[in-house]
């Protein structure tokens, strides 16, 4: 089970399916770009730093990998920015402003993911399977805890406010573990 698959059971198991249902359309929507350009990102890297292994050539392909991905992050979430309060009330008006101010605020989270979810496999490529584990950890417990401690409090956009903070400084660590993993000579 992901993080955000468990986020969104325990949303449901606290304010019911509607709620459920809102966070789990906000995740997918803030996250599209990721899945739609995460996996053949990771793909590329993945076949080049295999190919470079080693050395100073690693280090700058990783280095341009994090700024042309950080780039195209930026451009897709800006457009997502501007499009998500224009479409999103026309698709889904029966989920209202909340899935609308969830989604704004997830979308920095997801600018961030766009650059770090293609680097992950670089800690257990270095054989840094502790470093990994502990990251998806983390993930997982800043969405639980997201849940749990805001919540109940201030409902389904403080969850999504929790979690975009929390999570983010998760993935910012596997930026800079990945930059650590190009360096690393082992």
């Amino acid at each position: 089970m992901s993080a955000n698959h468990g986020q969104v059971l325990l949303i449901g198991a606290l304010g019911g399916d509607a709620a459920a249902g809102s966070a789990a359309l906000a995740l997918r929507i803030a996250m599209l770009p990721t899945s739609l350009f995460g996996l053949a990102l990771a793909d590329r890297l993945r076949s080049r730093v295999v190919a470079f292994s080693l050395g100073s050539a690693l280090m700058a392909l990783v280095g341009q990998a994090i700024r042309r991905m950080a780039g195209l992050s930026l451009g897709v979430h800006a457009v997502a920015a501007i499009s998500v309060p224009l479409v999103l009330p026309l698709l889904f008006a029966a989920q209202g402003s909340v899935l609308v101010h969830m989604v704004m605020w997830l979308l920095p989270l997801g600018a961030i993911r766009l650059v770090a979810s293609p680097l992950a496999f670089m800690l257990p490529w270095r054989g840094w399977w502790g470093a990994s584990l502990m990251g998806q950890c983390l993930l997982f417990a800043c969405a639980l805890l997201s849940v749990l401690l805001v919540f109940p409090i201030n409902g389904l956009v403080g969850v999504a406010i929790a979690y975009a903070a929390s999570a983010s400084v998760v993935y910012l660590g596997y930026v800079v573990m990945a930059r650590r993993a190009a360096r690393a000579d082992t």
